[in-house]
């Protein structure tokens, strides 16, 4: 009875307080689409099938993307807090032909990352934002492979999902008598909780052409060394790979 209502009271101060904050106006929000045009490089292994090779460039995920998603979503209070989240997906697939006809070989591999993150603003002058950041970043990997050789067919089918906790920093400096501002962000995260080490790194540049949107420009990378399972049985699975390409996105502020 106590955890139900502690539940409750619980539900009814997340509901009640930020519809209080919000009637003060203090908020600012912040939601943008992007494009990655990504790269994915690095090594893979299913079951005892260990380290496959993965080298997969913007054309290759253009050609062969079935579906896809980017962008986030962020609030920031004027009394320096704030929040966001980022999520991205790709799913893509592929099918090829054995040497001399003698068989098929399907592949398909879906990536999604879901970040949340709760910042605070420790820098804030007229050209220079400096926050630091820590949250949760949410993997799910998932490659399925289904081949056939004259009357025999074998279905590899192998991924997993994990949560890492990150911590990190971003930085913009607006450039002088312009409406364009220099971006840096990095964090790291896993420390062997999940991933044994996860990380991203973000340079840019953004164009304020108003009070209510800009356009980013940049260059994004996220890397992941995780691992499941043990060596040399089914379930085994890893995935240590860098995912990175130049990034657009346009901002809506409101």
């Amino acid at each position: 009875m106590r955890n139900s209502q502690w539940i409750y009271a619980t539900l009814m101060s997340a509901t009640i307080l930020p519809s209080a904050v919000l009637a003060e106006n203090n908020w600012s929000w912040k939601l943008a689409p992007y494009v990655l045009a990504p790269s994915i490089d690095g090594t893979s292994s299913l079951g005892r099938l260990t380290d496959v090779g993965l080298s997969v460039n913007p054309a290759d995920i253009i050609e062969r993307l079935d579906l896809g998603f980017m962008g986030y979503f962020e609030g920031y209070n004027a009394n320096g807090w704030g929040f966001n989240f980022d999520y991205g997906f790709m799913d893509l697939s592929d099918s090829g032909t054995f040497a001399g006809g003698l068989g098929t070989a399907d592949a398909d591999i879906f990536q999604g990352v879901l970040t949340a993150t709760l910042f605070r603003r420790v820098v804030d002058t007229p050209d220079t934002l400096v926050d630091v950041y820590g949250g949760v970043r949410w993997w799910d990997t998932d490659i399925d492979v289904a081949a056939t050789l004259g009357a025999t067919s074998a279905n590899v089918s192998m991924g997993d999902n994990w949560v890492d906790p990150h911590i990190g920093i971003r930085f913009e400096k607006q450039l002088p008598n312009s409406d364009w501002a220099l971006n840096l962000q990095g964090d790291i995260g896993g420390f062997g909780i999940a991933s044994d080490f996860a990380w991203t790194a973000l340079v840019g540049v953004t164009w304020y052409a108003n009070e209510k949107f800009a356009l980013e420009i940049g260059y994004r990378a996220q890397g992941v060394d995780f691992e499941s399972g043990v060596a040399g049985t089914p379930s085994h699975f890893t995935y240590d790979t860098v995912t990175h390409g130049p990034r657009i996105g346009a901002v809506f502020k409101f």
